[in-house]
């Protein structure tokens, strides 16, 4: 057997949340499996490493073991591609000694039965349902694992006898109802209701068993929950056993908006106790030029421009600035120029909001202005020439300050 060291520089950066470690990897040129699954520790043996770190990276699994009875020779560049798809950084790392490896039984009578090493704790082992299928000492060769095949134990080579393919269009409000689920789970272990699950990719295999689904979907972690790239363990139950694996997902931290607590009718006045801080519920469509509100400050005391659901982000198309100033009651009026500065009673031709333009007439209708409103009853002349002051200053109802 050819014994080569080769350096392992940066090891499984997984979301263990585990640092690098350095160890030496000594490859074997012959090896027979000791279980189901063939683990990086029968394929080479892990030196230079606490022991805590030599037992998890040999439990790492790689790929199924050859049948009872059959041999099967991999090369040293799937070996490489295994350890990428488990998330090994392979910058620093050189791969020297033996190209092929055989993995097997040298005799056709089945191996004597051996202990399967436990995976590590922080790392539980991934399953999906399995027929049960005697062993064949004469049958086929089994097909050999694709280089890129993805790291999963006691995963079948393909969908297990029953398990319907489903369509593209149901892929997709599968992985949106998966990455809800995550969202839930997320908010539930953090207690922080803007933490959300996004960019959360849901593998067409995996979508076929969560398609067969008839339980609810559990959702856990080994790693503290934070925001950045995180790895979730999904477990349920089918009517062909039940199915286990990982998905990745990025958890974001949401920016709050103003949604209605309840249902909020046309013309209502908003009040603190009908609007609350949220998450821009997911899947909700703005228009071009609609801004949602971010603090609640900004919304109390408007008026609904229409319903608004319970939920409903709140924005300046859907809300509506208080009405101050209605059709025929008395306001008062501010104008000022020249050092002249004239407060008169005026009448209201028309209803208008905060901030809007509108008519004002003077008292004894000889004069109409056109004013801003500034507050409930006032408005506010912008500017006006002195001949219009000294008509102002005249009419019934003004006071005048220097």
């Amino acid at each position: 057997m050819n014994r080569t060291a080769t350096t392992l520089a940066a090891l499984i950066a997984l979301a263990t949340g585990a640092c690098a470690v350095g160890a030496d990897l000594l490859v074997r040129a012959e090896v027979v499996p000791q279980g189901p699954v063939l683990r990086l520790g029968e394929v080479a043996e892990v030196l230079r490493a606490t022991p805590a770190e030599q037992a998890r990276l040999a439990a790492l699994p790689l790929m199924p073991a050859p049948a009872p009875g059959t041999q099967e020779t991999i090369r040293a560049q799937d070996i490489r591609n295994l350890l990428v798809a488990a998330g090994i950084d392979l910058n620093d790392v050189r791969f020297d000694g033996a190209t092929r490896i055989t993995v097997g039984y040298k005799s056709l009578a089945p191996p004597p039965p051996a202990p399967v090493a436990e995976p590590s704790p922080e790392e539980p082992e991934t399953f999906f349902p399995q027929r049960t299928v005697a062993p064949s000492l004469t049958g086929p060769k089994p097909r050999r694992q694709p280089t890129g095949y993805r790291l999963v134990a006691e995963a079948p080579p393909r969908p297990i006898r029953g398990a319907r393919r489903i369509s593209d269009g149901r892929h997709e409000p599968l992985e949106r109802r998966l990455t809800e689920r995550v969202t839930v789970y997320v908010r539930e272990q953090t207690g922080d209701p803007m933490l959300h699950a996004t960019e959360l990719i849901l593998p067409k295999r995996n979508a076929n068993y969560l398609a067969e689904a008839d339980s609810e979907i559990e959702v856990s972690t080994r790693t503290p929950i934070e925001p950045g790239r995180q790895r979730f363990l999904i477990s349920f139950s089918t009517p062909y056993g039940p199915v286990r694996f990982p998905v990745y997902a990025a958890v974001r931290q949401a920016t709050p908006v103003v949604v209605a607590a309840a249902p909020i009718a046309r013309g209502a006045v908003i009040t603190a106790a009908s609007v609350r801080l949220a998450p821009l519920p997911a899947g909700t469509r703005l228009a071009p030029n609609e801004t949602p509100y971010a603090d609640l400050e900004s919304v109390v005391g408007q008026e609904a421009g229409q319903a608004i659901r319970g939920g409903q982000p709140l924005s300046d198309l859907n809300c509506l600035p208080p009405l101050l100033v209605r059709r025929g009651e008395y306001v008062s009026v501010v104008s000022g120029g020249a050092g002249l500065r004239v407060t008169l009673q005026a009448k209201a031709r028309k209803n208008a909001r905060l901030g809007e333009m509108t008519e004002v007439e003077t008292l004894d209708g000889k004069t109409r202005l056109d004013a801003r409103v500034v507050g409930r009853g006032e408005l506010a002349v912008i500017s006006a020439g002195g001949s219009a002051l000294g008509s102002l200053s005249s009419a019934p109802g003004t006071r005048r300050f220097r």
